[in-house]
Formats: structure tokens, sequence, C-alpha cells
């Protein structure tokens, strides 16, 4: 009887410990959605307000009260997926160079989680320019309520899957070649999230390196050189440096093996999860102007990177 007792107990323990750690981890994740949520309406009526305000200001001085606004709401991302989960960053390559000054650049990186984004911020707080990132972004996140027209007017640019508009991206592009208006333009040239775990994209994947008489990667999607080699012709004269990032989720990888990356949402959860961050500072000189020259110079760069020339190994 005293043994029933006692298994119960032990039962009811672990039940109970069990229980409070779902809770724990629910609220870790739903608290910061309800906050970044929450803010939205009073941030985008304080731009919208100096939006007014401004009218007749020349555009750089908009941009550097807009710049506050997304500085405000990029603080308040990276305290949560910093901080709140006690994430540990680890930095390679040319960060020193990087963190060093503010520089105006455009930055390139490989793509697998949404996170993905919040990882510029990392990088861009560091340089003191996290008010200053500008994406380049589908076109179907202008439908977001409040967030999407905000972003454009904050100079990101959005562009059709599929059916790529350059005369868009241009238009876009010759905004941010103020030499008043700093940025760091953000471009992921796979196009869209790269998924170990997806059979349908690794054979697009292969298809797609094969047309093109290469080899098809192992960790990254090949990369869409027309953006990239757009950015170049446009801002070549308006900025300093590429930044070339490579990301790793240590939670990525199980015994060996790549698996899909956290989402957002996913990350939350984590506790103490651990990013490589590898980048690459390399000055614009270095890059060739042609377009066929340049795509073979993105491929080469992403092939770097699946190879795991960084000291950050992918697989």
């Amino acid at each position: 009887m005293n043994m029933q007792c006692s298994e119960l107990q032990t039962r009811s323990k672990l039940s109970i410990r069990t229980g409070i750690c779902m809770i724990n981890s629910y609220f870790r994740s739903f608290f910061p959605v309800v906050v970044l949520v929450g803010v939205v309406p009073q941030l985008y009526t304080m731009w919208l307000s100096w939006r007014v305000v401004s009218f007749c200001l020349p555009k750089w001085l908009y941009q550097r009260g807009d710049d506050a606004v997304f500085l405000i709401y990029q603080r308040i991302i990276l305290y949560f997926f910093e901080h709140w989960v006690k994430a540990e960053i680890l930095f390679y390559g040319d960060v020193e160079d990087v963190f060093k000054k503010r520089e105006k650049v455009i930055y390139i990186s490989n793509h697998q989680s949404t996170v993905d984004w919040i990882i510029v911020g990392m990088l861009a707080i560091r340089q003191g320019s996290e008010g200053n990132v500008r994406f380049i972004m589908k076109n179907q996140l202008q439908l977001i309520p409040m967030v999407g027209m905000y972003l454009y007017h904050h100079g990101c640019i959005y562009v059709r899957r599929g059916k790529f508009n350059p005369e868009k991206m241009m238009a876009g592009l010759e905004y941010l070649k103020n030499r008043d208006i700093p940025s760091w333009i953000v471009i992921f040239p796979e196009g869209t999230r790269y998924n170990p775990e997806s059979k349908d994209l690794a054979e697009k994947n292969k298809q797609i390196a094969q047309s093109q008489g290469l080899q098809p990667l192992t960790h990254c999607s090949m990369p869409k050189s027309r953006g990239f080699h757009l950015m170049m012709e446009k801002m070549r004269n308006n900025i300093e440096y590429v930044y070339n990032a490579t990301i790793i989720y240590e939670d990525a990888q199980e015994k060996g093996q790549r698996k899909r990356a956290p989402s957002m949402f996913e990350f939350m959860k984590l506790h103490k999860p651990r990013i490589h961050i590898h980048v690459e500072r390399i000055s614009v000189s270095s890059i060739p102007k042609g377009e066929s020259d340049v795509k073979t110079w993105l491929n080469n760069a992403f092939t770097n990177t699946d190879s795991g020339s960084p000291p950050v190994n992918l697989s």
C-alpha cells in the first residue's frame, strides 16, 4: 500500500513538473508575440505623425526620424530574440572591422529560417546601424496591416517571386542612393528558405544547378543573381562594402545531420540557443561589373559557403 502511494506521489510530482514546463514554454514564446504585436499600433502612429510633420522637409531628414522609429522596434525585437531566450551568438570572420564603424553596405546571406531577418539586426546593432536596415522582401508581406505600408516607406523594396520587376526595384534603389540616407540593404539571393528535409526543393535545386552546368549545392539553394546584380549596378558608387554572412543554428544539427532550422516562434521556445555567424567584409571594388561575371562571383560565394570554406561547418 505504501509503495502504491509513493508511486502515485512520484507520478503526481512528475505531472506537475511537466505541466509547469509546458506553461513556461508557452509563456516564453507567446509573451514576446503579444508585446511585438501590441506595440505596432503605437509605433505606427508615431511614424505616421512624423510622416505628416516632415512632409515638406528634405527626404534625408524625414528618413532620420523614420529610422529612429525603426530602431525602437528593432531593439524590442532583439531583446526577445537575444536576451529573453539567452541566446549565445558566436561571431567569426571580419567582425572586428564590421563592428568598428558605421558603413553603407549590401548584406547577403544563406537563408534557412525567418530568424535570419533577426540575425541582420544582431549584427547591425553592434555597428550602431540597426535603424538603417532595409530589406528586399517578397511582395505578399506588404499586405500585413500597418507593417507592410510602414516598411515600404522605410525604404524596403517589395519584389514579386516569379514575376521580377527590375524597374520597380531600380526605383526603390534610386531613393537609397542618397548619400545622406545610410543603409544596410539586405537581400537573400536564394529567394526562399532552404529546408534540407524538402525533397522537392532538393530536386529543384539540382535541376537549376545542372541547367547552369554547376554542381548542386548540398546545404544551400542555388542563388538567384539578377536582383543582386541590379543592386550592384545601381549602388556600386554609393556603398562601401558587401557583407557576406553565413548563419548556422546549432539546433538545426542532430547527430551530424542537418534538419530544418527553427522558425521565429520555435526559436522563442528554445533555451540558450547557439548561433554561429561568419561575416566576410568584401570591398565593392573586388566584385566584377558584368552580369555574367556577377553571377559567377555569387555562385562561387555560395559554393564556398556550402563547402564550409568559412570556419563554420554547415554539415
